[in-house]
């Protein structure tokens, strides 16, 4: 969805460059911040089965109002409609809060989804299968990226597409996700009873939280309070997050290839021959490399 969501601002919200990259951007820093909290209610309150489940149905959630929204037929979404003689389409322009409440409820849907799957899945191996487990996560994320390329390459020809009287078909591309995400949650939901559920047992974030405050604001020693093995971890994460300083400079170069790259693409000519690139498809060289 993500590889579209640019030139949905731009072509079909008529947002400046400057306020869909702020969106994009937005949008993309909730959904690396709310694993955060994803982890901690499934560490320490219900448990990683119950987080995935639950926050898939919010995922679902906001694929259908991101779908529904593009529907611009439907009035309670449409901000304006105009009639082309010329083509004979209709260009329906939604209003801006449903594919912004729909990005914000993927974003929440996302915290709780990819913080415990991967470990979710970890959890269901004996600790004598290693094998088995290092197949698992080679499988785990070559369809990650299996299904990260086949994507970014085929939604941008879905929304291409023409449908509902309209030159676009954005309900198209922002439905089939939706459509295959509902497919994951009922099949996880229906083989919930084989599934190991391992019940929380406490999120380091709360422990390194306690251990930060005690060091700096405590009124006791925090090696008394929490012991010292506690409060010397806590000191070496500090010293590796040092390491890490450097990587929100790099990140914030990396994601523009979905926000300012593909603005840039557009103004491009992108014709090889008798094969175009699509302006947001460009992405995908990224992901082959």
């Amino acid at each position: 969805m993500r590889t579209i969501l640019t030139i949905y601002f731009t072509k079909k919200l008529s947002m400046s460059d400057e306020t869909a990259t702020l969106w994009f951007h937005e949008f993309m820093g909730l959904c690396y911040a709310t694993p955060l909290l994803g982890a901690i209610i499934a560490d320490c309150f219900i448990g990683k089965f119950m987080t995935i489940l639950i926050m898939s149905m919010v995922y679902v959630l906001g694929n259908a109002v991101m779908a529904l929204s593009a529907v611009g037929k439907f009035s309670i979404f449409q901000k304006s409609v105009s009639y082309d003689d010329a083509s004979g389409f209709y260009d329906y322009v939604p209003e801006f809060w449903g594919p912004l409440l729909a990005l914000h409820l993927i974003a929440l849907g996302t915290g709780g989804i990819k913080p415990c799957v991967s470990s979710f899945g970890g959890d269901q191996f004996k600790a004598t299968e290693g094998l088995q487990l290092q197949r698992f996560f080679s499988m785990f994320y070559f369809s990650i990226n299996a299904g990260s390329v086949i994507s970014t390459a085929l939604t941008p020809e879905l929304r291409g597409m023409k449908c509902l009287g309209e030159e676009t078909c954005y309900p198209l591309a922002f439905g089939v996700p939706a459509f295959f995400m509902v497919i994951a949650t009922v099949a996880f939901l229906i083989a919930s009873r084989w599934y190991v559920k391992i019940p929380p047992l406490g999120n380091p974030i709360i422990d390194v939280s306690k251990v930060t405050w005690a060091m700096f604001f405590g009124k006791e020693s925090p090696e008394k309070l929490y012991g010292e093995k506690k409060v010397g971890e806590t000191k070496q994460i500090f010293r590796v997050l040092a390491v890490f300083i450097p990587f929100p400079l790099f990140w914030a170069l990396f994601d523009q290839q979905s926000s300012r790259w593909v603005m840039q693409a557009d103004r491009m000519n992108g014709k090889i021959g008798s094969f175009e690139i699509k302006p947001d498809q460009m992405q995908v060289i990224n992901l082959l490399l």
